[in-house]
């Protein structure tokens, strides 16, 4: 059942299998600090914004609330990149743009909606899984763009790798490359987790004896 679980929570990715912050995501792991950086600004936004979303969502008529998502999930974005710029220079320098653009990004958006109408305590969990998994997949391709591409982690460099080490993978062009290994593994878990449902392999075995029937007709 745990197993279960675990390859659901992967194959349910927001960046590897929704595709949602896609561009942070190549953009800002070059190297594991920026990954994480970006990671745990978002993370901190979508939880801020669900658990106010959850407390004045029935205050909020429906058809205001993609304007209120708007503002609350703008005003977290601009309070975390104070924040940064303030405590985290270093860290801030390396966003660029992309902690800004994270203000009009549907990740933060639809969480937020989504809260709208459930629990605080539902509404805190979600967006706190949402968003780990966000984390945890911007450090996974943070990881190996800068361990394979710099030979180095973290920073810190590691000598052994220094004549084996690829710079393509530090470049855009790389970052896709990685992009798409990951959702490749991604899909292979998803398949899985399809493949092991109940019912699943009777309803496609039921599929195929019918191909023929349905063909003579």
């Amino acid at each position: 059942m745990k197993d279960n679980k675990f390859r659901a929570a992967i194959a349910k990715n927001p960046v590897l299998a929704l595709f949602l912050g896609a561009c942070p995501a190549m953009a800002l792991t070059t190297g594991l600090i920026p990954a994480l950086g970006i990671g745990c600004a978002a993370l901190l936004v979508l939880v801020l914004s669900a658990a106010v979303m959850s407390l004045l969502g029935k205050a909020i008529p429906e058809k205001a609330r993609v304007p209120a998502c708007i503002l609350v999930v703008a005003g977290f974005v601009s309070i975390v990149q104070l924040f940064m710029n303030a405590f985290l220079p270093a860290v801030y320098g390396m966003m660029g743009i992309y902690l800004a653009a994270a203000a009009v990004n549907l990740l933060f958006f639809g969480a937020a909606e989504e809260s709208c109408g459930a629990g605080f305590g539902a509404a805190l969990g979600r967006s706190f899984m949402t968003g780990l998994s966000f984390v945890l997949a911007l450090a996974v391709m943070g990881a190996i763009r800068e361990v394979f591409g710099s030979a180095s982690i973290a920073g810190v460099a590691l000598p052994f790798l220094e004549n084996y080490k690829i710079p393509f993978l530090t470049q855009s062009a790389g970052g896709f490359v990685v992009f798409a290994i990951l959702i490749a593994v991604i899909n292979c878990f998803d398949r899985g987790e399809r493949q092991a449902q109940p019912g699943f392999a009777a309803a496609a075995a039921g599929l195929v004896d019918a191909a023929p029937a349905g063909e003579g007709e």
